[in-house]
């Protein structure tokens, strides 16, 4: 697998995940005349678009990618909430399969009717992603996964100092507790998880004032794994060699 991050964090997110010649947009949440320039407008091997909830800095463009012909993939809460009503709209409350790609939505936590979080295999390659964002904490514990593209929002005691110094309104703090994981929270969840098949951690969503550069070392220290930060890049996700 190959991630190409276009965007990510608190201003838009996308992702286009790359297999076998197969892609999948993950989020839509920059301007489309973005997503098309970073996709150098070529769209022919995208199978589809999955999107979490229905935010603008995740779904921002969700008409544009429907209107171009992808098939969109939600739950029906988000589908409401965009008020969308499409032929290429499809509601993903069970596993589905795009050509190489078999994929399970699950159910996350955040401020809005109905997110997803998605578990994406590769039947051809047999590889496993785990993608999660917007959500304080995971229900769910997987099996043999082999990349993980989590969000790694904020630090708390960073949040608490920002909060302090009136960097961020106090007006937000429960928010953003209750709707982002935060990076001990996520070191706990991996603390107890089975990592043994895991060959990257892929942190998204960091938020710009309440995160650091130091995430990477403390998520890899934490957990052994190999770990980056999704700046905007290409990611390369594989198995072999170890």
């Amino acid at each position: 697998m190959k991630l190409k991050v276009l965007a990510s964090g608190s201003s838009g997110n996308a992702y286009l995940l790359t297999s076998s010649g197969r892609s999948i947009l993950l989020e839509c949440g920059i301007r489309f005349e973005e997503i098309k320039k970073k996709l150098n407008f070529n769209f022919d091997n995208i199978l589809g678009c999955l999107l979490t909830h229905e935010h603008m800095d995740h779904a921002k463009s969700v008409t544009n990618v429907l209107a171009h012909g992808i098939d969109c993939y939600m739950s029906q809460g988000t589908a409401d909430a965009l008020q969308l009503n499409h032929h290429r709209l499809h509601i993903a409350n069970e596993q589905f399969t795009l050509d190489n790609f078999t994929i399970m939505p699950f159910k996350v936590e955040h401020d809005v009717k109905e997110p997803l979080g998605f578990l994406i295999y590769d039947n051809i390659t047999k590889e496993k992603l785990v993608f999660a964002t917007d959500t304080p904490y995971l229900i769910y514990r997987f099996n043999n996964v082999n990349y993980y593209m989590i969000e790694c929002n904020y630090d708390r005691d960073k949040l608490e100092e920002n909060i302090e110094t009136g960097v961020i309104n106090h007006s937000m703090r429960n928010r953003l507790l209750n709707s982002h994981f935060e990076i001990n929270s996520l070191i706990e969840y991996f603390r107890f998880t089975d990592l043994k098949s895991c060959r990257k951690i892929v942190l998204i969503h960091l938020s710009s004032n309440n995160s650091s550069d130091d995430f990477q070392a403390r998520i890899q220290n934490a957990t052994g794994i190999d770990t980056e930060i999704a700046w905007n890049q290409n990611i390369e996700l594989r198995l072999y060699p170890f």
